[in-house]
């Protein structure tokens, strides 16, 4: 699968199971990006070459301090994720905060139209990161004085 048959088959898969709630960002061009709002989760969705991949990322939350807390915290949160993993992101622009996200990865070479159950586990995945992300948050929020990551925010969820 080359790089235009893996935006195709992403666009496809977002019209199939996610229809009304995401939005292409076209910024972030020659890679291809999305924006989806899963209940109380915001999610970037990527397809980068090089390796060729789709890489979804779930934010748990903003103005996440760096300490040892955190760090412990976030342990326990991988410790207990089904998939993908959890860490503090790096900021992309010395002004934006520090965000704790989940994300996981699919080689394209592993998903096709053609093999509908490949597609389901992306699906399945993406939400499962979405629904970790809901779950986690109020921990976050209420010990480290973080804040939930908005859709006008997606850009803190580039790394």
């Amino acid at each position: 699968m080359d790089f235009g048959e893996t935006v195709a088959t992403v666009e496809w898969t977002l019209t199939q199971a996610y229809d009304g709630k995401y939005r292409a960002l076209e910024e972030v061009r020659p890679h291809r990006a999305w924006a989806l709002a899963l209940d109380g989760t915001v999610l970037l969705l990527g397809v980068l070459p090089e390796p060729l991949h789709v890489r979804a990322t779930a934010g748990i939350a903003a103005e996440v301090p760096l300490d040892g807390a955190v760090g412990l915290a976030l342990s326990e949160v991988n410790a207990d994720l089904w998939n993908g993993r959890a860490y503090l992101a790096r900021p992309t622009r010395p002004t934006n905060p520090r965000c704790a996200v989940i994300q996981e990865i699919f080689f394209a070479e592993a998903l096709s139209r053609d093999f509908l159950p490949s597609i389901q586990s992306m699906v399945d995945n993406i939400n499962t990161l979405a629904r970790r992300a809901d779950m986690i948050r109020p921990r976050f929020v209420s010990e480290f004085g973080a804040r939930p990551i908005s859709l006008n925010e997606i850009g803190l969820l580039f790394d």
